[in-house]
């Protein structure tokens, strides 16, 4: 389920929260893992582009 899922995913990047005057009132900068793991928790997803493949998966499994 991971590989289907995992084409649909992009690392986080960093963000800069910026207000109409230009001061950052925000910086989302993601963290490095702790320790090696199968899914990174700094990844990122549209929830419509993911479903297909979750679906796909789930039938597969059933």
């Amino acid at each position: 389920m991971a590989e289907e899922i995992a084409a649909d995913t992009v690392p986080h990047p960093e963000t800069d929260h910026i207000v109409l005057q230009g001061q950052v009132i925000k910086r989302s900068y993601p963290i490095a893992s702790v320790r090696p793991l199968t899914w990174e928790p700094k990844f990122i997803f549209l929830q419509p582009e993911v479903e297909p493949s979750c679906a796909t998966v789930s039938r597969a499994m059933a």
